[in-house]
């Protein structure tokens, strides 16, 4: 029985040329879970805002079509009623907060549903231990990381036990633990709830192997609907890749071109393992090709950091005596859990903050005596929260404002913003204003304002957030022309595939302190070390080491496995991590 039904469903936004939903008919059936997936800029949020009434009960715009939630016209019942029955998170956590405290946002739904308050207090406890925010209950909103404040959002919306429970992307800033726990919690959710799930989503390892049916987007049209399997099947065939696909579908796609993969593309990991452990049983590919560990720091460090404390004013000590080096030209990345200090670390670097006890060099000076504008030339900084940087009236004048203020001439600046453009596949956006832009596209013009100023440290702090496949290549081939040009870059993610693709190091933060910090292939070889920062490699990492025992090489990239089983796939990525 279907409890969400879209019959001709088409919405333009005020003041747009183009319709952004174009004919959706869509039917979800009571307890399913669909995962939506496409391009940056398709509609997915969109067609989210129509299923609780947001559109167009909020906005302007022209609706035609219709949307009923459990047998009710969204047309013509208040955003009050559906909230009854649709909860909702969104792309943006923060547009959804406005709690003095974490408990006081999650009750706050349920107060307003005239929940008897024992029951109130049991799903506030019940939701804060599903998102690992039990300490955090009487902390303000604000004062929280960005993934900790996802982790507030995701939690609100179960305290409501919606019948529907439709989600934006909930897990873009979760560590990649705390991803998987959600998925879980959604899949009890489902089983033993009944719970309605529609769940927009990069995350193919993760819908692969929770998500009933999946359904594709392309320039604000469902094209596709299919259960996992055939689903993934159908996208590794096209050309270009619109999505991103679990690894191991890949790896077994791309063997399959070669002639070396005679069985149904696997969508788990669980089903890759069996094939490769096949493979190898039949003594394929002996003696392995090995991938040699190379340290890539050098004795000249451009940021140097001893014995660093920082506690923020009234709060708990963020960081606590770490000790590090960052060498020119290197690519570092800095992963660990929601809250362990990443970003707290990196602000340093740029003076955003100052250390309560230590220091830090930036290129053999004190950054404690440098203001911001100092070493802004040096180092730039691409915020976690877009938002928190732009200001500009197009884009245009966004990645023109930074170089403008170092003196450059207004050729120079032309060429830097048309190049930087270019390569980020957003000069059709160049006349636009940032803040109409979805978070994405916003965060790419975050990222253009920095690399337009040129500076010799680039930092990024979760650049991939909210990223679709093509843009996510897009930030990985830009990071790399980066350091071939010689540049410093310093990344801050969740995402570990972009870890293996570029980093040469990772530091990992547990608890604002220095857990490890080791070359890239060293440190995804070390899962029990990881784990404890909430750190699980990617999925073609963890089927490599599943065969370590039996002589098998740690390998970082799908095609790396294809190498070493013997099987050499065209690659460009260098084996020196």
């Amino acid at each position: 029985m279907s409890i969400l039904s879209i019959k001709d469903l088409w919405y333009r936004y005020p003041g747009a040329s183009d319709w952004t939903l174009r004919g959706i008919n869509l039917e979800v059936q009571k307890g399913e879970f669909l995962a939506i997936m496409g391009q940056t800029g398709v509609g997915k949020s969109t067609l989210c805002l129509t299923l609780n009434g947001i559109i167009p009960h909020s906005t302007m715009g022209a609706f035609k079509g219709n949307v009923t939630v459990d047998g009710r016209n969204t047309r013509v019942t208040a955003i009050p009623t559906l909230a009854k029955t649709v909860g909702m998170t969104f792309q943006d956590c923060e547009s959804q907060l406005f709690g003095l405290t974490v408990e006081e946002e999650i009750a706050f739904g349920p107060e307003n549903l005239q929940i008897a308050a024992p029951e109130i207090r049991k799903r506030i406890d019940e939701a804060l231990e599903i998102v690992r925010m039990n300490e955090y209950q009487f902390r303000s909103p604000w004062e929280l990381s960005g993934g900790q404040k996802q982790r507030v959002a995701i939690a609100a919306a179960l305290a409501l036990q919606p019948q529907v429970l439709v989600m934006d992307e909930p897990t873009s800033e979760l560590d990649p633990i705390g991803k998987r726990e959600i998925f879980s919690v959604i899949e009890t959710l489902v089983e033993e709830h009944g719970i309605t799930t529609i769940l927009v989503e990069h995350e193919a390892e993760q819908i692969a192997k929770y998500a009933d049916r999946v359904a594709l987007m392309e320039n604000g049209e469902i094209v596709m609907e299919e259960p996992p399997r055939p689903f993934f099947s159908k996208t590794l065939e096209q050309e270009p890749r619109r999505i991103r696909c679990p690894q191991v579908s890949e790896m077994a796609y791309k063997l399959r071109r070669s002639g070396n993969w005679n069985w149904e593309i696997p969508i788990t990991l669980e089903e890759g393992t069996k094939r490769v452990d096949e493979i190898l049983s039949s003594g394929a590919g002996r003696p392995y090709k090995q991938y040699p560990v190379l340290d890539s720091q050098k004795p000249s460090a451009v940021i140097e950091v001893r014995d660093l404390h920082y506690s923020y004013p009234n709060g708990p000590e963020a960081l606590s005596g770490i000790s590090l080096k960052i060498s020119s030209g290197d690519i570092v990345a800095i992963i660990g859990q929601n809250g362990s200090g990443k970003t707290t670390l990196v602000k340093h670097f740029n003076g955003l903050l100052k250390p309560t006890k230590g220091s830090i060099t930036v290129a053999g000076v004190d950054a404690k005596n440098r203001t911001v504008a100092e070493l802004s030339r040096s180092v730039g900084y691409a915020f976690q929260n877009p938002d928190h940087q732009i200001f500009c009236q197009t884009v245009e004048e966004e990645l023109s404002f930074g170089p403008r203020n170092l003196g450059l001439s207004e050729d120079v600046v032309k060429r830097r913003v048309t190049e930087v453009l270019q390569l980020m596949g957003l000069s059709h956006l160049r006349s636009e204003h940032p803040l109409s832009l979805g978070k994405g596209e916003r965060k790419l013009v975050a990222l253009c304002s920095v690399l337009t100023m040129d500076p010799e440290v680039l930092v990024l702090d979760e650049p991939t957030t909210g990223q679709d496949y093509t843009n996510t290549q897009r930030i990985a081939e830009a990071i790399k022309r980066i350091h071939n040009e010689g540049k410093t870059v310093v990344v801050v993610t969740h995402s570990m595939e972009l870890v293996a693709a570029v980093a040469k190091r990772i530091i990992v933060l547990s608890q604002g302190k220095l857990l490890l910090d080791a070359p890239t292939r060293q440190a995804f070889g070390m899962p029990e070390i990881l784990s404890k920062s909430f750190i699980e490699p990617p999925q073609i990492v963890t089927l490599s080491s599943i065969f370590k025992e039996r002589g098998f090489p740690t390998c970082l990239e799908v095609d790396e496995v294809c190498e070493a089983l013997g099987h050499p796939i065209l690659s460009t990525r260098p084996a020196n991590q």
